[in-house]
């Protein structure tokens, strides 16, 4: 009797109250990331073959295949262009995953023999998280550097596995975007390397031949559209965005009657939709004195891009932002893989389905808050990150992706009900605060969850003393209630 209770008491790190042991939890989890993996691949591949032709009629046919699901099918699964694809993701991503999970392994296996514990299998998952929120023409070297430092500093130095305050992998990223950040903006989301696609760039620009916004040309993710916080006004992104679609936005009387004197002056008798794109920059770029808009004349092609992500035109459609068509981090590019993943952890009650609800609703009501008060203090002046539609703020970044895997480490993230809410409400909205009133940085998941997992001790603490202050006065109220 004795042998058969020592024997039912876990023996290895971490312990953890489910059904699963560690090792099944592990395998659940390596599921639920093969289709962010598969999904990403696939996206990393369409982009690389795209810009790697350098042809501006097939940048052209891949942006409308995005507006359909057939047109999508069509454009992707010609031979050999498929299997042009597939190489062009494996050999990008291959290299980063292998990397990822090689340099977790070595780290956790000295840390494990340092410390004479029981070994875990945990630094796969690690490893391939980190490896799906890297873009994919990081450096080899920097990926060993990052995920070293974050198992080290994120896992190793609070105990090892199960004992982490930190999701090691999001430490991982946070080290490398605050030391590299150069190779977290700007033309780094397309494969090979960022001097291929800016040469691409300026070969397709340099054939095309348009007399029309449909044609520019940016390697930018769509959060790197929304990251123009000052720059970028109300006026400028729907005097655009009516340019392109004259069927859909009613033009604002303020920038139309600018307009109306500035086509006097130049002695314009065009309408505003029949402008050349020269046209349309110079009313965009000119002086207010000189009855323009005073857009800086370096953010005219990124106001298009945000134009056509406030349209949802190619190659910003969104079908595009659910299948991944676009730029972005090797595993946050769409909503269909991680939802995917999400499914499979929730049927097999892995993650917590009250953080991802909590964030999602956290960041959804953020979102519309700043957008209230923002059309309070600036009028007509609000910048057009707030113009931008809400599902476009949900369906770009990293926010499914990193609210479904990261934000519900069962080790990181608090244990009771209460906190779980409380701690997703605090995510969703630091998101939403860094997107649209931080300067510095275009993405607010990964500092929004590693603060959260910094007040997970407290609400758990918070929320149990809650329960039992609850607990005490009911009795006292029963004990009362006897008495009379």
């Amino acid at each position: 009797m004795g042998n058969e209770e020592a024997n039912s008491s876990p023996q290895k790190l971490p312990f953890v109250c489910n059904v699963h042991n560690l090792d099944h939890w592990i395998r659940l989890l390596l599921i639920s990331l093969i289709p962010p993996t598969l999904f990403g691949t696939w996206a990393v591949g369409v982009y690389s073959f795209v810009f790697a032709e350098k042809d501006l009629n097939v940048l052209r046919e891949f942006y409308n295949s995005t507006l359909s699901l057939t047109g999508y099918m069509k454009f992707c699964f010609q031979m050999p262009r498929a299997m042009r694809i597939v190489s062009a993701g494996v050999s990008c991503l291959v290299p980063i995953i292998f990397t990822s999970c090689l340099f977790s392994f070595i780290t956790d296996r000295i840390f494990s023999n340092w410390r004479k514990r029981a070994k875990s299998n945990w630094w796969i998952v690690t490893g391939l998280l980190f490896a799906l929120a890297m873009p994919p023409t990081i450096p080899i070297w920097m990926v060993a550097v990052g995920i070293i430092f974050g198992t080290i500093f994120g896992k190793e130095i609070f105990g090892g596995t199960g004992m982490n305050m930190f999701n090691p992998a999001l430490v991982a990223r946070c080290f490398l975007v605050l030391s590299f950040p150069g190779n977290f903006c700007g033309n780094v989301w397309i494969a090979p390397t960022v001097r291929s696609v800016q040469a691409s760039i300026l070969s397709m620009d340099a054939l095309q031949n348009s007399d029309t916004v449909s044609d520019a040309i940016s390697g930018a993710s769509p959060l790197g559209q929304l990251a123009l916080t000052k720059e970028v006004l109300k006026d400028h992104l729907e005097a655009i965005a009516y340019y392109i679609r004259p069927d859909l936005i009613t033009p604002s009387g303020t920038w139309k009657n600018i307009f109306n004197r500035w086509s006097r002056l130049n002695k314009i008798s065009k309408s505003f939709d029949q402008l050349s794109i020269v046209e349309l920059e110079s009313f965009l770029t000119s002086h207010p004195t000189n009855f323009g808009l005073g857009l800086d004349k370096e953010r005219f092609i990124h106001t298009i891009h945000m134009a056509k992500l406030y349209l949802g035109e190619p190659p910003y459609t969104t079908l595009s932002l659910l299948i991944g068509a676009r730029p972005g981090c090797c595993g946050e590019v769409g909503l269909i893989g991680p939802l995917i993943g999400a499914f499979i952890l929730l049927w097999n009650q892995i993650a917590s389905g009250l953080i991802m609800v909590s964030i999602w609703i956290s960041a959804c009501l953020s979102f519309l808050i700043f957008k209230w008060i923002a059309s309070i203090q600036q009028g007509t002046d609000m910048y057009a990150k707030y113009v931008i539609p809400l599902q476009v703020h949900l369906m770009t970044g990293s926010l499914a992706f990193g609210s479904i895997f990261f934000a519900t480490d069962p080790v990181s993230a608090p244990c009771d009900r209460f906190a779980k809410i409380i701690y997703g409400g605090l995510i969703g909205f630091l998101i939403i605060l860094v997107r649209l009133k931080s300067s510095a940085f275009k993405e607010g998941v990964m500092f929004a969850i590693l603060i959260g997992n910094v007040f997970a001790p407290i609400l758990d603490i918070i929320a149990l003393e809650l329960r039992l202050l609850i607990k005490r006065y009911r009795s006292r109220r029963s004990e009362w209630i006897k008495n009379q």
